[in-house]
């Protein structure tokens, strides 16, 4: 796995302000990805440090790569070989080395702000399912309510030939996922299903989704927001934008603002621990 630590000014050594947000990818993407550059370096210009992490099969090559921004995957087979259950055991070894990391880079106690784009926001939520002691406060831009979001001739496809492939249009590349994601949806399918499992949660929980998403419709958040016992800390954020958030066409750039914004409030006020915001 690969990371970039975003600090904010000023913090060259040790992590004083006792707060980081880990930031997680989606599908397709890394932790140089599209808009993740951005949020992280706002996050950090208000104090937050961001530590945006590449999961361990997302088939980037390199600890450099995509340093462009644009999708560079160097092992296709790494890819291949990725699944929820192990991009959710990632993420929960990232948590474990901000608790006790052998550096101590962060300081016992550090509070922790999970961010996730699409599937990173499976990753994350389940996180906050699993050790909700160990999380102050998650933020999901795009989530699924439930991580299998494919349909039952997909399923079948995917069987008889024995992959996922898409053509991946920015990088002209052939990607795919292996049937051992789609044993993985199948067997955990009860634990993958984020609505029914928030509604015992109380991990305060941003939920940010485009109105007009084709790959996640926003009904997803709608359902997870509902699902949320009344006493937990909610708040839904539905702007007019697509998946991507405005990244590489021009639908609404006012929305991925908005989104970065609205994030930023909100880990700033939920991972303070006396509730000043300045």
């Amino acid at each position: 796995m690969w990371a970039n630590l975003h600090a904010p000014p000023g913090d060259d050594e040790g992590n004083p302000s006792g707060r980081v947000v880990i930031l997680c990818h989606g599908m397709k993407g890394h932790r140089l990805w599209g808009f993740i550059p951005r949020l992280a370096r706002e996050l950090a210009a208000a104090g937050l440090p961001a530590l945006a992490i590449d999961f361990s099969h997302n088939g980037v090559a390199g600890g450099d790569a995509g340093a462009s921004g644009g999708p560079v995957y160097g092992d296709t087979g790494m890819m291949k070989r990725n699944t929820i259950d192990r991009e959710r055991r990632d993420l929960a070894t990232v948590i474990e080395w901000v608790h006790s990391g052998p550096d101590r880079r962060f300081a016992p106690g550090t509070r922790i702000g999970l961010w996730g784009h699409s599937r990173g926001g499976t990753s994350v939520v389940l996180n906050a399912l699993d050790n909700p002691a160990s999380i102050a406060a998650i933020a999901t831009w795009s989530a699924p309510a439930h991580a299998d979001i494919y349909k039952p001739r997909q399923k079948r496809r995917w069987r008889e030939a024995g992959e996922y492939e898409w053509l991946e249009g920015e990088s002209g590349q052939r990607l795919a996922m292996g049937v051992c994601f789609l044993d993985d949806l199948e067997a955990r399918r009860d634990e993958y299903d984020l609505a029914a499992r928030s509604a015992g949660s109380n991990v305060p929980h941003l939920i940010v989704h485009g109105e007009v998403d084709l790959v996640i419709p926003s009904e997803n958040a709608e359902r997870i927001a509902s699902a949320r016992p009344s006493g937990a800390e909610t708040k839904i954020l539905l702007l007019r934008t697509g998946h991507t958030y405005g990244i590489g066409r021009s639908d609404n750039p006012a929305a991925l603002g908005a989104a970065i914004d609205g994030t930023v409030g909100w880990f700033k006020r939920q991972l303070s621990s006396d509730g000043d915001t300045k």
